[in-house]
């Protein structure tokens, strides 16, 4: 018995070296560039692809598997147009047989130049580089169906592990990747990527760098990056870990205002196979002179995405991230001078540019996070600190509660923002206390007419498919009281002194050349529908006058009109009581015009109609005779003449 089986074992032994006696010579026998046609026709049947290869080719199977080629290509499969899914100028790649077989993949440096592979999906859906059912079933083979893709691709990711492998490294140069959607028009493509590594290997960290172009054509976006990085593999071989990761990175196009120069993420990654689990931990990105830093973790990265952040960020503004494509000032086309061809050619292109607004976002991602902003500019506006928690999915986004320091005071509340229909509903609750109205003003929207200590509630809801259309459909309320402060542009105090001087053809008191008008009190609460907000409880105070009166603020125009009577008080209502008869209505002040140039009025004829009211013929006649003769063509003298003749 025991010579049968050392007789049977000499025998397995003189056929293993036969074996390998006969895999080493093969090579040297049978020349594989007089067989491409076979070996083409194998791999077609073995994988469902056509491959041409055009280039030499280098075939050794002891100790190495051997694969060297000169130029080759793989087809796009039937349905797609007669082009190339990949091609590559040159491949090199030595892999050991023997750990092979034991599921542990060594191999020699692989090189890589001249790669080209071009992805796509038609119209329905259908991926180019996966071979359809149908046909791998023709060629008696296994294969994946493209139908069930999505089902295929999440099973992978919950099986796949990367295998043992010790590899001296990765050299890949001038390679060309691209993706297309022929059904949804994304198209993205990467040129001239090279990529270097270390010795790739289990639980030892290895080196990658990268460099490449990309450019995505709708919206156009054209970059330039750079990819340092040290990866490792992960013991139990189904997660990658991406230490000290730096992205630099040069962008422009039309998502971004203005374009992003020496750009920086940092971060460290680690992306988990089978979970499909993707953390971002010491998370720092500089770009347009702001900085954000934190930690993200998104989860079921197959279906929809499901996000967790803290994030803070310091020195952005906002504004530079908004793209205003109606900037006449970077089109060589306008003459600057010619202000109605600026403002022709402004509406030509706003209305050109008017988008709905795209609520995918509302629907394509669940969010769950915090973050925290300081020294951020919204809308001109200088926020000081600024902090909310934002949920998002199922068609709705909530930033509740928002908090925020500005202009030395501070602003709580909240926003809603919902998908009905298609249409954004956009809901705002907010409170502002002890703001500093006049330097927001200055800053916002450029006026300095207005100053004082504001509290500001509001409840406001509107709705639209494009931004343009969230003014004319504002509603809601809000109340305001600004205290301790001025109106620029009127001195409330003079012209009602100097009314009445020239009424009673006295000497006009000297203007202030600064037209202020100081109050201790400014309130009003206001009714908003369709982006009108009016106001019927108007009130001005101060130590000397009291307004009051109502306002209406047409929002879509731009435009303000107020109608108010001044009551006088306390010194001034002494002094000029002293001296003249003041009518118990108050002295009517109209206020009216568009917001960048509000025009402030007090009617004097109407006061003289009050004062002809209450003292009849008696008053009238003194004043006709206190009138200087000079001033017998004042426009006052005539008014009277015209009620009562001489």
């Amino acid at each position: 018995m025991m010579r049968a089986i050392k007789i049977l074992v000499t025998l397995a032994a003189v056929l293993l070296v036969l074996l390998i006696i006969l895999m080493v010579s093969i090579p040297h026998i049978i020349d594989f560039n007089e067989h491409k046609d076979e070996l083409e026709a194998a791999i077609h049947r073995t994988t469902g692809y056509e491959v041409r290869l055009i280039g030499d080719i280098e075939l050794a199977f002891v100790p190495w598997l051997i694969i060297n080629t000169g130029e080759a290509a793989v087809a796009n499969p039937p349905g797609f147009e007669p082009d190339n899914l990949a091609s590559v100028r040159e491949l090199q790649a030595r892999l050991r047989v023997f750990p092979l077989l034991m599921g542990r993949i060594e191999m020699e440096r692989i090189i890589l130049h001249g790669l080209d592979l071009k992805l796509i999906k038609d119209q329905d859906g259908r991926p180019n580089w996966v071979v359809a059912e149908r046909e791998m079933s023709k060629k008696n083979t296994s294969g994946l169906a493209w139908a069930d893709e999505a089902d295929t691709q999440q099973e992978t990711s919950r099986r796949m592990r990367i295998p043992e492998m010790d590899i001296a490294g990765l050299e890949m140069l001038d390679a060309n990747i691209s993706y297309q959607d022929l059904a949804t028009g994304q198209h993205i493509m990467i040129t001239d990527l090279n990529l270097d590594s270390g010795r790739i290997t289990q639980e030892e960290p290895f080196e990658v760098t990268a460099d490449w172009n990309m450019t995505n054509f709708e919206p156009r976006l054209d970059g330039r990056f750079s990819l340092t990085t040290t990866a490792l593999l992960t013991e139990n071989q189904s997660r990658i870990l991406l230490t000290d990761t730096v992205l630099d990175m040069d962008l422009e196009g039309d998502p971004l205002p203005e374009p992003i120069h020496e750009g920086r993420l940092q971060a460290d990654i680690d992306y988990a196979f089978e979970e499909n689990v993707l953390e971002i931990s010491n998370l720092s990105l500089q770009a347009l002179d702001g900085e954000l830093q934190g930690h993200v973790l998104a989860v079921n990265l197959d279906a929809i995405p499901e996000i967790t952040f803290e994030l803070e960020g310091e020195n952005w503004d906002l504004d530079r991230l908004i793209n205003a494509e109606n900037n006449y000032e970077n089109n060589p086309e306008i003459n600057p001078t010619d202000s109605a061809e600026q403002d022709a050619q402004i509406q030509a292109d706003q209305d050109n540019d008017i988008e709905e607004i795209d609520l995918s976002f509302l629907h394509e991602y669940r969010l769950d996070g915090t973050i925290s902003m300081s020294q951020t500019t919204v809308y001109q506006a200088l926020i000081d600190e600024l902090s909310t928690t934002i949920l998002s999915g199922d068609g709705r986004l909530e930033l509740s509660p928002l908090q925020a320091f500005l202009y030395q005071g501070t602003l709580e509340g909240s926003v809603f923002v919902s998908d009905v229909d298609g249409e954004a509903h956009v809901e705002a609750d907010y409170t502002l206390s002890d703001v500093q109205v006049g330097p927001l003003l200055n800053d916002v929207a450029d006026m300095d007419f207005l100053t004082g200590r504001a509290e500001i509630i509001s409840d406001l809801r509107t709705f639209g498919t494009h931004e343009d259309m969230f003014i004319g459909n504002l509603f809601g309320s809000m109340v305001m009281e600004i205290s301790e402060g001025t109106i620029r542009g009127i001195d409330l105090d003079y012209e009602i002194r100097d009314a009445f001087a020239r009424v009673f053809g006295e000497q006009r008191p000297v203007e202030d050349e600064e037209g202020i008008t100081e109050f201790s009190a400014f309130t009003a609460t206001y009714e908003i529908a369709s982006g009108i907000a009016v106001s019927e409880d108007l009130s001005i105070t101060s130590p000397v006058l009291e307004v009051q009166g109502d306002m209406r603020l047409d929002l879509p125009e731009s435009h303000l009109d107020s109608r108010s009577r001044v009551f006088l008080d306390g010194a001034l209502k002494e002094e000029i009581g002293r001296r003249y008869a003041l009518p118990d209505a108050g002295i009517p002040l109209r206020i009216r015009g568009p917001f960048d140039d509000v025009r402030v009025t007090l009617d004097v004829e109407f006061l003289i109609e009050d004062l002809i009211r209450e003292d009849g013929e008696r008053l009238l006649r003194e004043f006709m005779d206190r009138m200087r003769p000079e001033e017998e063509n004042n426009g006052i003298q005539d008014f009277l003449r015209e009620i009562i003749p001489r």
